[in-house]
């Protein structure tokens, strides 16, 4: 049997090795000419490859429909996938929150992981083959690339990831690819967005602070928080340590049947713990406590 995955992003790089352990002839198209493009980058390029809790823990974390990854969380947990990468000769260490990373500190060794264990499970990987066509036949699946090559596979795994980072090559193509099979789309929606300020925070970009708890409050009702570190950007973006946006959507989910709006009269704020000094490039930076922010939905020009 022929099993082809599509996307060699971790989830399909991830199937790929999977597959292979069946003996099962594996094809793996990346789009790009390496794997995990936006795996290079997450985490400010350390890459926080999974949490060292127990799946009753990470459940408890997921903000909406938590049952969905019921059954995956439980058959694949967070130590199975340490125990992967340990067992393939990534060394990794655990940081505040049970965060797991590479002992490196690099994202480019979880990466050579995951091409030392296709590898050897004799994948056969396609760089620079962008999947353009994937129709259906009698006894499987045609696949045709841009690059004029095609084949037929028995089986057929669509991991192209979303549409979140179209430079790194999320651009969307595995809802066209499925849509094409008859599945229904749901219209995507970005999980993680920025917090855009409608004060001018200019002067505190590059700021770091620990121990922050973060609240958002409708009038005088708590909506939802969060605890942990956060960074300020040139144009108003809140960040987390891992260099990724804070909550965006996950207001919107808290607040379950409703979206929250400028008219909402949302607001963040954010106290630091005066135990901890905040970090900055700037040595003349301050911090702040109890310190309230307004929501925008007007985006303000980068500059």
């Amino acid at each position: 049997m022929k099993i082809a995955i599509i996307g060699g992003g971790p989830a399909g790089m991830m199937a790929a090795f999977t597959a292979a352990q069946s003996r099962e002839e594996v094809v793996l198209c990346e789009k790009n000419n390496k794997l995990g493009r936006k795996l290079y980058i997450t985490g400010k390029g350390r890459c926080n490859l999974t949490n060292d809790i127990t799946p009753e823990e990470f459940l408890k974390n997921v903000i909406s429909n938590p049952k969905f990854l019921y059954s995956a969380i439980n058959r694949y947990t967070p130590q199975e996938t340490m125990l992967f990468f340990e067992n393939h000769g990534c060394t990794l260490k655990t940081e505040r929150g049970g965060r797991v990373f590479p002992l490196s500190d690099h994202s480019s060794d979880v990466i050579r992981t995951f091409e030392k264990a296709l590898a050897n499970s004799k994948v056969n990987i396609k760089y620079d083959c962008k999947v353009k066509d994937l129709k259906q036949a009698k006894d499987g699946f045609l696949i045709e690339c841009d690059n004029n090559y095609e084949f037929f596979s028995d089986c057929v795994i669509i991991a192209c990831g979303g549409m979140s980072y179209p430079v790194t090559g999320s651009t969307g193509d595995g809802y066209s690819l499925a849509q094409k099979l008859g599945h229904t789309i749901i219209k995507p929606r970005p999980a993680l967005v920025p917090i855009m300020v409608k004060e001018d925070v200019s002067s505190l970009q590059g700021l770091s602070l620990k121990n922050v708890s973060l609240t958002a409050k409708n009038g005088n009702k708590t909506i939802s928080s969060l605890f942990g570190e956060m960074l300020f950007t040139d144009n108003g973006y809140l960040k987390n340590d891992d260099g990724e946006e804070v909550w965006g959507d996950r207001i919107r989910f808290k607040l379950k049947d409703k979206d929250f709006t400028v008219e909402d009269n949302v607001r963040i704020t954010f106290e630091v713990d005066d135990d901890e000094e905040p970090e900055k490039d700037d040595p003349n930076g301050q911090s702040g406590e109890n310190v309230e922010i307004e929501i925008t939905d007007k985006p303000k020009e980068p500059k």
